[in-house]
C-alpha cells in the first residue's frame, strides 16, 4: 500500500481491498458497532499515527483478507509516526481563512427508544452525540453556517446509505419533494432531539410525509416548528456552478 495520503485514505484503501463492510470490520475487530470506528475510515482523518491498541484490532480484522492477502506490515505502518510524510508549514493566515469556512462533523447513534408517526408506525431514529473534531472546508459557493455533517448510524435508508457513511445536510434552502432529507423531531418535554433519514414525499399545511427504504414504509408527521426537514447534499452540490457568458 502507498505511504502517501491521509491515514483515513489508507484505511479506506485497505477496506476496499479486503472486500469487507465497515460493519464486518468492526465486528471482526471486537467493536460493538461500526460507529465506533467510522471516523477512522474518513478521507480527512489524519492523526500523526494510530494508537497501538487500534492497530492491533485492525490487524485482527484485516490481515489475510483480500487478494493478495493484506499483510500485517500494511497496518503496522499506520501506527508509526516516522512513516508519515512531513507536514506542510504552519500558516496562521491560511488557518484562519479555513476555520471560518469549516463544516463540523458529528457522530450519531441509534436511539434506544423508537417513536411513532401519526399513523402509529413505530420507527427507529438516531441522535447526535458530539462534535467529532473533524472539519471539512466548505466550497466558496455554499454557506458553511448552514451545513453540517454526520455519520449514518441507522439502516432505514439502506442500501442507499450504509451505516458509517458520511453525509452532509443543509438547513437552507428548504428541501423539495423527492429530496433525501434528515428529519429533525424535537420534543418540548425532553432535552434530546431525534432524527430520521428519509425521502421527502409530500408537505401540506398540516403534515410532512416521508418514506424510508428499509423496511419500505410511508411515514406522516405533524407540520410544526419542532419537526424540521433538512436536505441531504449530493456530490454535485459541492461543485461550483459554471457561469456561461453569452456570445
Amino acid at each position: 500500500m502507498k505511504k502517501s495520503g491521509t491515514i483515513g485514505e489508507r484505511l479506506l484503501e485497505l477496506k476496499g481491498h479486503s472486500g469487507l463492510s465497515l460493519n464486518e470490520i468492526a465486528r471482526r475487530a471486537g467493536y460493538r458497532a461500526a460507529s465506533s470506528i467510522q471516523k477512522l475510515f474518513s478521507s480527512d482523518y489524519d492523526p500523526p499515527s494510530l494508537k497501538v491498541s487500534v492497530v492491533d484490532r485492525l490487524k485482527v480484522a484485516l490481515v489475510g483478507t483480500g487478494s493478495p492477502p493484506i499483510q500485517a506490515a500494511e497496518i503496522d505502518v499506520l501506527g508509526s509516526a516516522s512513516n508519515r510524510e512531513p507536514a506542510a508549514a504552519y500558516n496562521p493566515s491560511r488557518v484562519h481563512r479555513l476555520l471560518s469556512r469549516t463544516i463540523e462533523v458529528f457522530a450519531t447513534q441509534q436511539a434506544e427508544e423508537k417513536i411513532p408517526d401519526l399513523d402509529g408506525n413505530v420507527i427507529s431514529v438516531f441522535e447526535f452525540l458530539r462534535d467529532e473534531g473533524e472539519k471539512y472546508i466548505c466550497p466558496p459557493h455554499l454557506r458553511a453556517d448552514w451545513i453540517w455533517a454526520f455519520y449514518v448510524s441507522t439502516s432505514n435508508m439502506m442500501p442507499r446509505y450504509d451505516i458509517g457513511e458520511l453525509l452532509f445536510y443543509q438547513l437552507r434552502p428548504p428541501p423539495k419533494i423527492g429530496d433525501d432529507i434528515i428529519l429533525e423531531i424535537a420534543n418540548s418535554s425532553e432535552t434530546k432531539t431525534r432524527y430520521l433519514l428519509a425521502k421527502l414525499t409530500n408537505v401540506d399545511a398540516d403534515t410532512i410525509v416521508v418514506t424510508q427504504l428499509n423496511p419500505p414504509v410511508t411515514l406522516t408527521f405533524p407540520r410544526m416548528p419542532t419537526v424540521r426537514p433538512m436536505r441531504i447534499l449530493r456530490h454535485a452540490d459541492f461543485v461550483e456552478p459554471r457561469t456561461h457568458n453569452a456570445t
